[in-house]
């Protein structure tokens, strides 16, 4: 079976939990699987959360009706028409970039004004009827909206994002729209943790799987790999087909029977960038951005036991050497926030009972690497956080553990991490454990945020790689704000690096948008 070959060649913001106020107001029963060799716990319930770890709780920003959590560094996105929003350029477009447009919403600012808004939030603009915009409020036709408005000359859309560069004539006039970068995005494949199938494959690999060739998934009806693609419509489908050579046309003609937009027998759909449908001998599309915003929370977390895949070289996930290599970990179902401040965990590892509690009544529940380990994580850590490995091993700090049951916390490993716990870990180790560079010793930890910055970035550059962009009209760039706003890489938006990353976008542009952000040289014919 061919499968067989490549597995043997396969190398193994302020982003709050979404919900968390709820997950808070009732206690949390701790446990986990095994941290190296360490037996499964059960742990006491904790009557009591104290005051700092409840405040943080506080800061959650849980929008009715969407998953979208703002990234910005402001206490939320701020509506159209809302307070402190002046809204000089309304935009609308694409689905699958609408999260990042909104972080760069919250953060962007003029005159300590935001200046940026999403159309498709409310579908009104300050000073302008209800009635007069809310004919564009639910497209994600972005360039096409922004066309139409120009057209009617009524102020409702100033701007567009697209996932896609389409140069053609726009509008009857030469050089009309500038496509501008704003990031970089690639359309990968996602397997589970625990999968048949490998984390490394070709192009031709995944074409075979994907065309139901019985060398790769066996013969039907009872398929041993089974391709799944999200609903059509899906911005990702459309990308790994045209990755992968097959059209869509031949999916939904019936073509390859192996190939499945539904899953439970055809009563779930498939959703976009949603790891929950996987099961072990399934493999699906994936962005990149959504994967890493989920990691991170800047949107609601679906990956599931889902880890992404590699094909021809390409490398998804990569570290940001840039935020330092140490940072802390935290469970995917902890209570305790994916993002905190240096002076926060300072706080915690030093047993500050706001945070940690009490001996009697536990809160945020420290742990270190257990000491004379090969590794530097505990020393680097402990430095970051102000104290010393003399303190901790003479007890000075009663909140601090280096075992669990009696064993060992091991470097880097995540398997055993509680509800409420924190440990230290290798950004650039999370990261080839999550690529399969390294064994996989991660567990339900995922890195947290410090001082807004990211450790896991999109280093995706491969072939499927491919721009992220502002469409905006060329006669507003040639003045303020327009020029202020997106032109160069000095541009307000531009500037918002931990934003774009945030929201899981690479920043260095490549593959055909070398200029990078703010580059306004590609205008429509």
């Amino acid at each position: 079976m061919k499968l067989v070959g490549a597995v043997a060649g396969a190398g193994i913001g302020c982003a709050w939990w979404v919900g968390l106020i709820g997950r808070l107001a009732r206690t949390v029963a701790r446990g986990g699987e095994a941290m190296m060799s360490v037996a499964k716990m059960v742990r006491p319930v904790k009557p009591v959360r104290p005051a700092k770890l409840m405040a943080l709780a506080g800061a959650a920003l849980v929008a009715a009706g969407t998953t979208l959590v703002s990234a910005a560094p402001v206490a939320a996105l701020d509506p159209i028409g809302g307070s402190g929003s002046s809204c000089l350029f309304a935009g609308q477009g694409s689905a699958s970039m609408r999260p990042l447009v909104d972080g760069l919403v919250g953060a962007v600012r003029v005159n300590g004004q935001a200046v940026l808004c999403d159309l498709g939030q409310s579908g009104t603009v300050p000073g302008l009827r209800p009635q007069t915009c809310a004919q564009y409020a639910n497209s994600t036709a972005g360039r096409a909206v922004l066309l139409q408005s120009m057209a009617a000359g009524d102020g409702c859309v100033q701007f567009a994002w697209s996932s896609a560069l389409d140069l053609s004539a726009a509008g009857g006039v030469s050089g009309a729209l500038t496509y501008i970068p704003v990031g970089r995005d690639a359309v990968t494949y996602a397997v589970t943790d625990n999968s048949d199938l490998p984390r490394t494959l070709t192009v031709a690999d995944l074409k075979a799987i994907y065309t139901c060739d019985a060398g790769y998934v066996g013969a039907g009806p009872a398929y041993t790999v089974h391709p799944l693609l999200p609903q059509a419509g899906s911005s990702v489908r459309t990308a790994f087909e045209a990755a992968v050579g097959i059209t869509d046309a031949d999916v939904v003609g019936g073509r390859y029977p192996c190939v499945s937009d539904t899953v439970g027998g055809g009563l779930q759909a498939v959703a976009e960038n949603d790891g929950r449908v996987l099961s072990q001998s399934a493999v699906v599309p994936y962005a990149v951005s959504a994967y890493l915003a989920q990691i991170g929370q800047a949107v609601a977390d679906h990956r599931g036991r889902a880890v992404l895949g590699s094909y021809d070289g390409s490398t998804p996930v990569g570290h940001d050497g840039g935020a330092g290599d140490v940072t802390f970990a935290v469970s995917s179902r902890s209570s305790v926030p994916r993002e905190l401040t240096m002076a926060d965990l300072r706080a915690i590892y030093t047993c500050d009972s706001n945070y940690v509690g009490t001996p009697g009544a536990v809160g945020i529940e420290p742990f270190l690497p257990a000491a004379g380990g090969a590794g530097s994580v505990r020393a680097e850590w402990e430095s970051l956080v102000g104290i010393s490995d003399v303190d901790v091993v003479a007890g000075k700090y009663w909140c601090l553990h280096d075992s669990l049951n009696g064993n060992p916390v091991g470097e880097n490993d995540g398997r055993g991490l509680p509800g409420d716990g924190v440990v230290p870990m290798s950004g650039a180790a999370y990261a080839a454990q999550l690529s399969g560079g390294a064994i996989d010793h991660r567990g339900l930890a995922v890195p947290g945020v410090i001082d807004g910055r990211v450790q896991l970035v999109n280093t995706d550059t491969g072939s499927a790689a491919a721009g992220r962009w502002l469409v905006v009209p060329t006669g507003a760039l040639g003045a303020s704000p327009g020029r202020d706003l997106f032109v160069g890489s000095g541009s307000g938006v531009c500037l918002e690096t931990e934003v774009i990353q945030r929201f899981g976008y690479g920043v260095g542009m490549g593959v055909g948008v070398d200029a990078g952000c703010g580059d306004v040289s590609r205008r429509t014919l």
